[in-house]
């Protein structure tokens, strides 16, 4: 039997064991921001501990009712009269799945836990939590309204806020098509308008979408999420102070739009067999270099066929089928495809260059080129088609009959008695003789200056010593003028070449094309930089081809490089 004081002391030692395990316990605190919140609206779930808990906090309970947003921890250590006290604290940025009276689990530290805490969640009221509804709102618009499989489906977006917002993003379109095509249309359009007489600043985005299979398409909502300033903070109002300073109180918003469910119908009987080409406007253009063809037996001849599909991408354009008769041969390049975008949509461009080469003189026919598109602004079936071109072949050079080689009259002896004077007085007096053959000769070298002199300069330019950061930006330029040309894209060639001219010649930069052109007249390279000028003003925009430009430019570098006087990889645009 144990002895009442043996019962005592194991009493108070159970007692003083269980109160240290309790003081070694962290004591830990749950609250909420808000106990009642409207639907799309955050809210902050805060936990505090006086020391470290046994381990981390396990969220997961939180995930079937409600989004975490955002979480942090931080801790704080304090000195009070010698005693130091330390706290942990973790912030939950919450956001509520559905409407209702919605439960926040306890949340397990290993083997301590907060208490569960309760929140209601209502529908959004105008006014709710400080933020009406038409603080902000999306807008969200899809055109054409019927379209067919493959079609151009153009999607804007319009984000109106009357409000400041931090951390502001939008979702981008998802559709349950898998295979469906979408691609962003530029950059943002911001601007102000007003609604109902309130002033709004609008953010507007564009979408070309292109579905691939028929049926039902349904559009899932977009979603704005961002951080709005509190009422009477100093940054709530968006057209006062543009940006909410730091530590201003603010909360999550989260709005979205309607999904949008569309029939897209699928190709028409009419088109149900060859390439289906859904466009608003299909062209087909042929290019000789900008020059009538000449043709050689054996010698290429470049032509150059263009697409241009609006609505269509490039990917979408298929391969020109091209039939030449017999004598002729075709010797293809790599198609280059390019998509130019805009506020209206995607234009396809594909460019295929072909070299013929006739293999024997005659006469022949190029058959025509048709193609078969679906013109979706009138619903109709149409035909683009380059007609058929007769050409004539002229035989090779080494064919054509020469000239007759010229002949030289046998000089005839003259006699005695056909002896000029002058000979005679010459041949008597060799002083006489020797001061002819001196005037002669001084006359020749007086005829020879004045030649050089009144001889055309040829176009060199001025060699600079430049420094390495204005040889990268030279070759930067040359690179570009390049590019632009090889691609035939006109206006960023015009630009990339009076940038290239600029950078040789900053004294005096030529200000447009026609004075370049004028600084190379009578050259190869003032005929192009014509050309690419007359192109670029004309009435109808037509392709062009940049490679002859681009060539001259290069042989004119070669010829300078070779002589010595050029110091760049590319002979500058810019003549002395």
């Amino acid at each position: 039997m144990r002895t009442i004081g043996e019962i005592s002391f194991f009493t108070l030692f159970t007692l003083a064991l269980l109160l240290w395990v309790s003081a070694a316990q962290a004591e830990l605190s749950a609250s909420l921001s808000r106990n009642q919140v409207s639907i799309g609206t955050s809210f902050q779930l805060d936990i505090t501990a006086d020391r470290s808990p046994d381990a981390d906090p396990d969220f997961s309970g939180l995930n079937q009712d409600f989004e975490i947003l955002n979480q942090s921890q931080s801790q704080n250590i304090q000195m009070i009269n010698g005693n130091i006290s330390r706290n942990i604290s973790w912030n939950i940025t919450l956001m509520a799945r559905r409407t209702g009276t919605l439960t926040i689990p306890a949340i397990p530290f290993g083997k301590e836990s907060t208490r569960a805490l309760s929140v209601e969640v209502m529908e959004a009221d105008p006014g709710q939590d400080g933020v009406a509804d038409d603080d902000i709102f999306l807008e969200v618009e899809t055109a054409p309204g019927k379209i067919h499989v493959n079609q151009q489906l153009l999607l804007t977006i319009k984000l109106f806020r009357a409000v400041n917002t931090d951390n502001a993003r939008l979702s981008p379109p998802r559709a349950d098509d898998p295979d469906i095509i979408i691609r962003k249309l530029g950059e943002d359009d911001q601007y102000e308008t007003r609604v109902d007489g309130r002033r709004y600043l609008v953010i507007e985005r564009r979408y070309a979408l292109f579905p691939q299979r028929s049926g039902t398409l349904t559009l899932a909502p977009v979603v704005f999420q961002g951080e709005v300033a509190l009422p009477g903070s100093r940054g709530q109002n968006l057209f006062g102070i543009p940006f909410r300073g730091r530590g201003q109180p603010a909360q999550t918003r989260r709005i979205q739009s309607d999904s949008i469910r569309l029939t897209i119908r699928p190709r028409p009987g009419k088109a149900a067999s060859g390439s289906w080409l859904p466009s608003s406007n299909l062209q087909l253009v042929e290019n000789w270099g900008g020059i009538e063809p000449s043709f050689q037996a054996g010698e290429p001849v470049t032509r150059t066929l263009m697409l241009f599909a609006d609505g269509l991408t490039a990917a979408q354009l298929p391969a020109l089928d091209l039939q030449l008769p017999e004598g002729l041969k075709q010797y293809p390049d790599q198609p280059v495809l390019r998509d130019r975008e805009s506020n209206t949509g995607i234009t396809g461009i594909r460019q295929e260059k072909i070299a013929i080469v006739p293999s024997r003189a005659g006469d022949y026919t190029l058959p025509a080129i048709s193609l078969e598109w679906w013109n979706t602004e009138t619903g109709k079936l149409q035909r683009a088609t380059l007609p058929e071109r007769r050409i004539h072949v002229s035989a090779a050079a080494s064919n054509r009959p020469y000239p007759p080689p010229l002949t030289r009259k046998p000089v005839a002896e003259q006699s005695d008695e056909e002896t000029s004077p002058t000979e005679t007085i010459l041949e008597a007096n060799p002083y006489l003789l020797a001061v002819a053959l001196f005037l002669a000769l001084g006359w020749l070298l007086t005829a020879f200056a004045w030649w050089r002199r009144r001889r055309p300069r040829s176009i060199k330019p001025e060699v600079k010593i430049k420094s390495g950061a204005e040889q990268k930006a030279v070759k930067r330029a040359a690179e570009a003028v390049r590019k632009t040309c090889m691609s035939g894209d006109q206006e960023a060639a015009a630009n990339a070449l009076l940038e290239w001219a600029r950078l040789h010649n900053p004294e005096s930069p030529p200000r447009s094309l026609g004075i370049l052109a004028g600084q190379y007249a009578g050259s190869d390279i003032g005929q192009e930089i014509r050309r690419l000028e007359k192109n670029l003003y004309a009435a109808e925009k037509t392709p062009w081809d940049g490679k002859p430009l681009w060539l001259t430019i290069s042989r004119l570098a070669t010829t300078e490089r070779e002589s010595g006087a050029a110091t760049e990889a590319i002979a500058p645009l810019h003549p002395r």
